[in-house]
Parts: C-alpha cells; sequence; structure tokens
C-alpha cells in the first residue's frame, strides 16, 4: 500500500480537448456485417473507436478495422440496424491517454473536469475494455456549460486517496461531446508495477 507522499510523487494532470467529429450515413448500415457507407469517410482511420447511432433508442460501439474512400468497415459486426431515414451517424471517440494503461498496472482517476467552450452541449465518457469495440459507459449525458467547468462525477470533492475511478491494464477512457471543442481535465496516479 503506497503512503500519501508516495500517492502525490506519482500523482499527474493530463489535458485532452474533445473534438466533436461525425459522419451522417449514407445508406443504410444493416445489422450482422460490418461496413457503413458515410458522408465523409476522410475523418475516419483504422483504430478509431466509434458510436453509431440514430434517432430510434439504439446505439452501439465499435472499433474501425479500415476504411475504403466513404466506406467504413467495423472490426465486429453491428448489432443493430441504422438508417437514413433515422438520421444514423457514425461519431469518433476521443482517446483520453494517448496510450492504454500499461500491463500490470492500475490507473486511479480521482478528477474529471470539462470546461465549455461558449456553447452549451454534453458529454459522455466511457472506459475502452480491452477488447476491441468494446465499451462501459461511465458517465453520460454530462451538461457542460458554456464558460464554466462540470466536475465528473457532479459535486465530486478531489481527494487523491480515493478514486472514483480505476483503469486496469490494458484499458482507456473514450469521450464524445455533442459538439465543439471541450477541454477535459484528468487527475489521476499510476500504481508501480505489480
Amino acid at each position: 500500500m503506497l503512503t500519501k507522499e508516495q500517492i502525490r510523487d506519482r500523482v499527474r494532470v493530463h489535458q485532452v480537448t474533445l473534438t466533436a467529429s461525425t459522419s451522417d450515413l449514407s445508406g443504410d448500415a444493416a445489422a450482422n456485417q460490418k461496413d457503413c457507407d458515410v458522408d465523409d469517410g476522410t475523418i475516419f482511420s483504422a483504430g478509431m473507436t466509434v458510436k453509431i447511432k440514430d434517432d430510434t433508442p439504439q446505439e452501439e460501439f465499435n472499433e474501425v478495422a479500415s476504411v475504403d474512400g466513404d466506406t467504413v468497415t467495423m472490426v465486429n459486426n453491428l448489432e443493430n440496424t441504422y438508417t437514413t431515414a433515422e438520421n444514423g451517424v457514425v461519431c469518433i471517440c476521443t482517446d483520453i491517454f494517448d496510450d492504454v494503461v500499461p500491463e500490470r498496472k492500475i490507473r486511479h482517476i480521482v478528477y474529471i473536469g470539462i470546461m465549455g467552450d461558449g456553447t452549451s452541449r454534453t458529454a459522455e465518457i466511457l472506459k475502452d475494455e480491452e477488447a476491441a469495440g468494446s465499451q462501459t459507459m461511465k458517465f453520460d449525458n454530462i451538461p457542460v456549460p458554456p464558460a464554466d467547468t462540470e466536475s465528473v462525477p457532479e459535486d465530486w470533492h478531489f481527494d487523491i486517496e480515493n478514486p472514483f475511478l480505476n483503469l486496469e491494464g490494458g484499458t482507456n477512457l473514450t469521450a464524445i461531446a455533442s459538439d465543439g471543442a471541450p477541454e477535459l481535465t484528468i487527475i489521476y496516479w499510476d500504481t508501480p508495477e505489480i
């Protein structure tokens, strides 16, 4: 077990801009296959985590396997059908950290703040699991005020000894902004290798 002083020495601050990047579907994307035809394939690249959704309550996360023109091929088959009639879109998830947490370490998250960029919007934060295209929603529909910082979870009191979220080796956090480019700040510390 680390002492409070040892934890303080390990604390890091990380910042990232959440860029809202989406492309409308240019054709229906059927369930049980991997392709999504989009209006703008140039914004996608292999390895990106994406959210596929439309105006129905269904949505899912996947990983881009490849891009050929405006056809985005996923790693996993789609679970649902998404249609242009229901305003289907593919949204890019922003990786919070450049790399996944190293194996045999745990990343302890003690603070997340999202700073507005002049317009009200919402954000989502997900845990990107080790399995390709597998995400777990951690914080959904976070209201981000135009010129203030929203703490996540709401009313959280910073405490380095009591993290509210732990990331195991091989995982990461991803986020989606509904619009614009809000700034996300995370305060965390990693355990020494186990």
